[in-house]
């Protein structure tokens, strides 16, 4: 999610500050304008519930139903749905990473041993870049025998796992070590489940792409001045992330899509 800016006054809303959000499954790209940040919206958008029914509702049968997994950053609105049991996270390397190099400009004392930090993550995202070039395609559900060089990248992947584990459970006397330190145990689960799912990224940075031309947009033009306006904005982001990803042209699938509205039209 991002800020945005809506331009129109809301009896429940005190200022402009509006958020995007964008949702990525395997086959669709989905944003939606929301005045808050908070865990409602994935709530809503993912199973629609409003969070104010969650009282009412069977917590066991949300349980129930099969793991969704969401590639997250540790943000709380996240963890209040894995908090439900209605998701399991999966955390961001490249948000743990950003953590360490914001800890070297902070504390110059501890620039050395943050930089050893952010080299070890480099060599899990290459060793595991390395691995999922050999990954047998649906392996697991097909029962192939496993690629020899998989099994090799996979040996060195958790291999280089276990040597950080040692390292997060030594002992630190630095306040911002000890805090580092200890949410990277705290996640380190769901920084972890890469490993037994190789087709799992290691981090959302997919998300953070298709959200950079939004995040231009509001630089150039700051938001929406009416309410139908952000959510045209919002809905045309939705159609042509959506195209871009499956690699049709955006304006292509728009003519079509003209085309076809007034051919219906038309006739009816």
């Amino acid at each position: 999610e991002s800020g945005w800016h809506l331009f129109v006054k809301m009896d429940d809303k005190e200022n402009y500050n509006w958020f995007i959000w964008v949702f990525i499954s395997k086959q669709t790209v989905l944003f939606v304008l929301q005045p808050t940040r908070s865990a409602k919206v994935p709530l809503k958008t993912l199973f629609d519930i409003d969070i104010e029914d969650l009282k009412s509702i069977d917590k066991e049968k949300l349980k129930a139903g099969p793991t969704k997994r969401l590639s997250v950053d540790k943000f709380s609105s996240y963890k209040a749905l894995a908090n439900l049991g209605l998701v399991e996270l999966i955390f961001c390397w490249a948000h743990q990473r950003r953590e360490f190099l914001d800890l070297k400009i902070k504390y110059p004392e501890l620039l050395e041993w943050a930089e050893s930090w952010v080299e070890k993550i480099g060599q899990l995202y290459h060793i595991n870049n390395q691995r999922i070039k050999y990954l047998p395609v649906r392996c697991t559900q097909t029962g192939l025998p496993q690629d020899p060089l998989f099994e090799k990248y996979n040996q060195e992947l958790k291999n280089k796992i276990n040597e950080m584990w040692e390292l997060i459970n030594k002992s630190y006397s630095h306040s911002a070590q000890i805090a580092i330190i200890n949410s990277l145990k705290k996640h380190w689960p769901g920084l972890t489940i890469f490993v037994d799912y190789p087709e799992i990224p290691m981090d959302n940075n997919l998300a953070e792409r298709m959200l950079r031309q939004m995040v231009l947009g509001r630089n150039n033009y700051w938001g929406n001045h009416a309410l139908w306006a952000g959510h045209l904005s919002v809905a045309m982001f939705s159609i042509i992330q959506t195209c871009l990803k499956h690699q049709i042209s955006p304006a292509a699938y728009l003519s079509y899509y003209h085309d076809s509205l007034c051919f219906l039209v038309f006739h009816h």
